[in-house]
């Protein structure tokens, strides 16, 4: 969001002039104007869960900042997740909540250990800030990983590196420019800004586009056992909030819930969203390239699939939404290992 950039801009502002620096409190007034800038950027946005959520979050942490307690804790993102749930219980189960939450909680308790250690070391502010960007996709990227294997049914094999790539330019460019574009649009100077954001929005576009093209990119991964995921999210919020040695038992139940993954049963039968398209587990099935049929593959971990044919059988046909009546078309194939 920006209201960072916000605050920082407000706060530099001030202390560019010493008398006024010499009687306002700069990041207190910071603070404030953040909060109607992140209330703007929540109504511009359209106001989804995860834009919720960083509202909240980002509210919690500013008005810290206007009481003089410490901002960027755990129990902010407790209160965010709790004001949320309150007000929208069924996003309990949405992938926007559960990855954002994950990502949030994990980024605040990595880089407190981080900022110990950081502190005693002596390096540099380029390698400071090398290790907070590789390190800030290093740590999203595992705690989002089980939610969105869960969801979508794949692992992005090459995610972290094309997360390493494109951070940069999202904070430095895109988010930036866009603000300063907005600022200067009244007066007509907003051509050279919204040039970089292009810019750095294509070099976005070609990272995802390299990443995604590269041999072995996605891995497909079969819908987990319904108790997986909340034993993995238990273990984690242990392994972050316990105090002492008693953490390292989270370790064990997020090891726990990733056995229990593949002991889900295998729906017996699948229909896609649009009900153009059915999957019938059988003995007899074939490799199928359709994207469709791939999505099907992905979230039952088949390679045995029985496609139901329409009038005209192609080689993987579709299902009309009426009730099936006709013959199924069968694939030579084996059925695949859970």
């Amino acid at each position: 969001m920006p209201d960072g950039l916000c605050f920082r801009a407000v706060a530099g502002g001030i202390a560019c002039f010493p008398w006024l620096a010499l009687r306002v409190n700069a990041k207190k007034l910071a603070a404030l104007v953040s909060i109607f800038v992140a209330w703007f950027y929540l109504q511009l946005s359209g106001a989804n869960v995860a834009t919720e959520r960083a509202f909240v979050m980002t509210l919690v942490m500013l008005m810290a900042i206007l009481m003089n307690r410490r901002a960027m804790t755990i129990r902010s993102a407790a209160i965010a997740g709790a004001g949320l749930l309150a007000l929208k219980p069924e996003s309990l189960l949405a992938p926007g909540f559960q990855m954002s939450m994950a990502a949030t909680i994990s980024l605040i308790a990595g880089f407190q250990v981080m900022d110990r250690w950081l502190q005693r070391g002596r390096l540099a502010r380029w390698q400071i800030v090398l290790i907070t960007v590789v390190m800030s996709s290093v740590i999203g990227g595992f705690a989002t990983a089980p939610y969105a294997a869960a969801h979508f049914n794949r692992f992005a094999d090459y995610g972290l590196m094309a997360n390493i790539l494109t951070a940069p330019a999202m904070g430095v460019a895109i988010m930036p420019m866009g603000v300063l574009a907005f600022l200067l649009a009244p007066v007509g100077l907003e051509a050279l800004p919204l040039w970089l954001m292009g810019k750095a929005s294509e070099w976005i576009l070609w990272v995802a586009a390299w990443v995604a093209g590269l041999e072995g990119s996605v891995t497909a991964i079969p819908a987990p056992h319904w108790l997986a995921l909340p034993v993995i999210s238990w273990g984690g919020l242990w392994l972050i909030a316990w105090p002492g040695r008693a953490r390292l038992a989270g370790v064990g139940l997020i090891a726990f819930g990733i056995a229990l993954w593949p002991l889900a049963d295998r729906p017996g039968l699948l229909i896609s969203a649009d009900g153009r398209l059915v999957g019938l587990m059988g003995p007899r099935a074939g490799r199928c390239r359709r994207p469709q049929v791939a999505a099907f593959r992905q979230a039952t971990g088949w390679k045995a699939m029985v496609i139901w044919r329409r009038k005209k059988p192609p080689r993987c046909a579709r299902a009309s939404p009426a009730p099936v009546t006709r013959r199924p078309l069968s694939f030579l194939g084996e059925r695949a290992s859970r």
